[in-house]
Formats: C-alpha cells, structure tokens, sequence
C-alpha cells in the first residue's frame, strides 16, 4: 500500500482533485474496529470460562435414608434430551422470561406446589379442596416453607 493510499483509506482522498468526503471519518472505522475486537475477545473468553468453570456433575444424589434419588447419567441425559429437542430457544431457562415458549421451571414450581399440597391434605385424610379455611390455611403455610426450604 503506497503512502497515497493510506491517505486515502482515512477520510478524504487528499490527493485528489475532486473534494468528495467520504461517508465516515477514519476515525469512525477505527473506533468501529476497536469497539468489535474488544468484544469479540470478550465473548470469546467469557465462552472459554463458561466451559472452563461449569459446575461439577455429581456421581449420584441420595436422599437422607440414603436412596438413589438420581445419578451423573441421568443428568447427561437430561441435558441431551434437552440440546436435542432444541429447547434452548423454548421457554425459560433459570427464569429469562418465556419469549417463545412455556416457561419450563415456573411450570414444574407450580407442579411441585400442588403435589406438595394434596401431600399434605392428606394428612388430614382429605383432599386439599374438601379442607376447612383453617386447614387449608395450615397446609398452605407447610407448602410455602416446604418450598423456600429447597
């Protein structure tokens, strides 16, 4: 590249006879390029970290009598399952917000509340809907410290 042509890849041709200005300054497509390398090589190393620091996958995960409640192939499962069906772009994820999609996890909170309710109506030998107000109030509280617990 000859010195006119570096003059001309900044701004102006100053060579020229014609005084046409080009669209941006240099100083524009420097900033441009600047700007893009940096957060190219942010994205690229907080995407080598993401790999570098996962969380571990635990062997297997017992309950407090000491049973099986599930192993480190069943999560790899899950997580093929998962990428295989696509459903990264479905639902959420950690609660992200359900832009194309059901949202996965406050679907399943809801679930677990439920089950966890007609659980605990059971101790009082009926369903949740046949408890009295104070009953269910009671098994309401149950379910409510039962899940901020976990």
């Amino acid at each position: 590249m000859t010195a006119e042509n570096k003059r001309s890849w900044f701004g102006k041709n100053l060579n020229s006879s014609s005084n046409t200005a080009t669209p941006l300054s240099g100083w524009w497509i420097f900033g441009l390029c600047v700007a893009m390398i940096v957060g190219f090589t942010t994205l690229i190393t907080l995407t080598c970290l993401a790999y570098v620091d996962k969380p571990p996958i635990p062997e297997q995960v017992v309950d407090t009598s000491g049973n099986t409640v599930f192993t480190g192939s069943d999560i790899r499962q899950g997580q093929e399952i998962f990428l295989s069906k696509g459903l990264m772009s479905n639902g959420t994820v950690w609660g992200h917000g359900s832009y194309l999609g059901p949202d996965f996890p406050a679907l399943t909170l809801h679930r677990i509340g439920e089950q966890a309710r007609n659980d605990y109506a059971f101790q009082f030998n009926k369903t949740y809907d046949q408890l009295s107000t104070e009953e269910k109030g009671a098994v309401d509280a149950k379910v409510i410290e039962t899940i901020k617990a976990n």
